[in-house]
């Protein structure tokens, strides 16, 4: 059968196949030396630009959620029951690998056709190997035959990906085959689903946040362990090289000592050459030993950030799981309450005194007996209890008012679903403002929360409350007589329809980053995070500035002090001319930083903490030595200790913006004046600390969250639309 596919999933499977294939798989699997091998060089030659940066780490989990979502899509509308065997070409390395670590946690590709497995990987590996991996009907896989709309070659149309999260029941060697000169080893494996574990839904975005927070510094890390893997290489290489001529040196002293011309002062120049070469082999030997300590701390640190990424998808995976059981389970309900239609309507006809043959019974019981792999026990009693209130009286039950109450409950389940994501953003936005505070309490600063949260949660459970007495009232007006309980329904189904779209436009998507979307929420965390770095950017300026402001002062009250005699002299040296210089230098600076002090910060501006920081350590280098701003000193590096405590900051990027900002490239022509060369002094000063910086005129929207109304406004109108009454 044919599967049409969403826009989201087909440009999920397009990345994933055109390239991404070993890079988004690369997510789910938790040793970071594959990480490394893969991008120095994989099994084709080829590097692999693996990149664990935060848009790219949001693009790949989504596109692991879309696919694997697709994977169980496919098979409830495949309706997968039985096992099933592909063919997937490797090597025997990977089939080793497997024997050890059971676990199989990413995708695995394979093919429908044996003999493409055979004729692609006989020539490209060493020791070739095919698997033909089995599975049962728990484990999911996509068939790119049966998907429509894709641009795939008719090699590719054959391919097969296997559901990740899967387990080693067996592997058995079957022999081997021959394929242009080669023995290709043939396996059989047998794979089982594993048991995923469910995560509480704050505990899972609290470990999401975290994964994205440590993303950055993971590439950082990743990146310095490819460097000292190389340099670790070279060294070996080197250590190679030394023993050899060691080792030739100590041949060739042997050799001398034999002969009588061969002094006793040249024995031991030789003897100490050797001993220098030997012990230049244990330095360089030591020198790896620290290496491999070094990339061992790497690696581990990538290791363990790799495994909470598995936690989180495995967490995510067992709610789509659960999602499609609950689909499964829907489809059983269904087509059981279809069933229960068709024997009541063939009773009717049958027998005029209500009750069902014991024939259509024995054939309801016996297609319903094992008709899935998940404990239906309860719902076929409900079925079964329904079944006999039809058969011993078939018109207490009516078909129109029944499906009405259906609709109702479905409305009310579905906006309770939406309301508990609503109150769980809202959870993690107290959260993250409690966060804020505490950051903003550490460093003397100020930080006050822009969202009323509380007020937020108060009314989403006001309104969660009020859905449960929409349900009840329901239940309540199911026991009306029929013409007035269907009317009060049909209510209360168009009150649900409206509240569903009013509490889709609070929860949906509505902005974007990089590829991805977020919703309002997220969104406020986003403008919250940017208001503590707007109080901890003023806090820092203030300090800074006031300090500069004490210096120049200083500078300008020396300059004015000069005795006479130092006036005088002045006049011959030139000096008098220089210090007016300076003093209407130091003018222009003191206007320049009164002027930034003065003005209020936006909240609509990207603060950047590397660059507060990068501006922080400038001040911190240039006056750690000035008794007259020692006080401000220190409280900055208490201030930069803190923030590199609370955020990732990354030291490579402080440094190239403090490079940038210090203007140290910058070409001075030799012909400039003394003029010139103080108002160059200045331009770089106020270049340095953004003291420069035009001033925008254009008005700031003041910012006004209007998500705790809304939500009052839905309370509203379902009191105000009187289906409680």
């Amino acid at each position: 059968m044919k599967f049409k596919l969403t826009n989201e999933e087909k440009e999920a499977i397009e990345l994933y196949k055109n390239g991404e294939y070993k890079v988004i798989n690369q997510l789910l699997v938790s040793d970071s030396n594959s990480d490394i091998k893969l991008i120095r060089e994989d099994v084709e030659g080829e590097s692999i630009k693996i990149n664990y940066n935060r848009q790219t780490l949001i693009r790949d989990l989504n596109i692991v959620k879309i696919i694997y979502e697709l994977l169980q899509k496919v098979k409830i509308e495949r309706n997968q029951s039985d096992n099933w065997a592909f063919t997937r070409g490797t090597n025997v390395n990977e089939v080793e690998r497997f024997m050890s670590e059971t676990f199989i946690d990413k995708c695995l590709d394979a093919t429908v056709d044996n003999e493409i497995a055979k004729n692609k990987y006989a020539i490209k590996w060493n020791e070739p190997a095919i698997m033909y991996i089995i599975g049962n009907s728990d484990i999911p896989y996509i068939d790119f035959s049966e998907l429509e709309e894709l641009d795939l070659d008719m090699e590719n149309t054959k391919d097969i990906l296997i559901s990740p999260f899967t387990k080693i029941k067996s592997i058995t060697e079957n022999g081997d085959i021959k394929k242009e000169s080669k023995f290709i080893k043939k396996y059989d494996v047998v794979l089982e689903k594993q048991e995923l574990q469910g995560m509480p839904k704050e505990e899972k975005q609290n470990l999401y946040i975290n994964i994205l927070s440590n993303s950055d510094y993971i590439n950082i890390k990743l990146n310095e362990a490819i460097r000292l893997e190389k340099e670790s290489q070279n060294l070996y290489e080197n250590i190679r090289k030394i023993e050899q001529l060691s080792a030739k040196t100590e041949q060739e002293l042997d050799k001398k000592r034999e002969l009588e011309n061969y002094s006793e002062y040249e024995i031991k120049l030789d003897e100490e050459n050797l001993e220098r070469l030997k012990r230049e082999v244990d330095d360089l030997k030591e020198e790896v030993k620290n290496i491999y300590e070094k990339i061992k701390e790497c690696t581990e640190y990538i290791t363990e950030w790799k495994k909470s990424v598995t936690i989180y998808v495995m967490a995510e995976c067992y709610d789509i799981d659960v999602k499609y059981q609950d689909i499964k389970l829907s489809k059983i309900i269904d087509e059981s309450n279809n069933e229960i239609k068709n024997i009541v309507e063939e009773a009717k006809l049958e027998d005029n005194s209500g009750f069902a043959s014991e024939k259509e019974e024995s054939r309801y019981n016996s297609n319903h007996k094992e008709e899935n792999n998940f404990d239906t026990s309860n719902v076929l009693k409900d079925i079964e209890k329904k079944l006999s209130n039809y058969s011993s009286k078939s018109d207490e039950i009516d078909e129109e008012l029944f499906n009405k109450m259906q609709e109702v409950t479905d409305g009310c389940v579905e906006n309770e679903k939406v309301i508990n994501k609503i109150i769980e953003y809202i959870g993690y936005l107290i959260y993250k403002q409690q966060s804020f505070a505490k950051i903003a309490g550490s460093i003397g600063g100020r930080y006050s929360a822009l969202n009323n949260c509380f007020e937020m949660k108060k009314q989403a459970e006001a309104l969660k409350e009020l859905n449960s007495k929409i349900y009840d009232r329901a239940e309540h007006i199911y026991n009306f007589e029929k013409n007035i309980a269907i009317e009060a329904l049909n209510r209360i189904i168009e009150v649900n329809l409206q509240v569903s779209t009013l509490l889709n436009y609070l929860n949906n998507p509505k902005s974007s980053v990089g590829r991805a979307k977020i919703n309002r929420f997220e969104e406020m965390a986003i403008i919250e995070e940017n208001e503590l770095k707007r109080n901890i950017a003023d806090l820092l300026l203030e300090i800074k500035g006031e300090a500069e402001l004490k210096k120049l002062k200083d500078d300008l009250e020396i300059i004015k002090d000069k005795n006479p005699l130092q006036k005088i002299l002045g006049i011959f040296s030139g000096k008098n001319k220089q210090d007016e210089i300076m003093i209407e230098q130091i003018m222009v600076r003191q206007k320049a930083i009164k002027k930034t002090l003065s003005r209020n910060l936006r909240l609509d501006y990207n603060y950047s903490i590397h660059e507060l920081i990068a501006e922080t350590e400038m001040f911190i280098r240039e006056n750690d030595d000035d008794e007259l701003v020692e006080d401000d000193v220190k409280r900055l590096s208490i201030i930069e200790q803190e923030l590199k405590q609370n955020f990732i900051i990354l030291e490579g990027k402080v440094e190239d913006i403090i490079k940038e900002r210090e203007g140290r490239n910058l070409p001075i022509d030799e012909k400039i004046t003394r003029e010139e060369l103080a108002e160059l002094d200045t331009y770089r000063f106020l270049k340095k600390y953004r003291y420069d910086e035009n001033e925008d005129t254009t008005p700031e929207i003041e910012y006004q969250d209007t998500t705790a109304n809304e939500i009052f406004t839905i309370i509203d109108y379902i009191k105000t639309s009187k289906i409680l009454i």
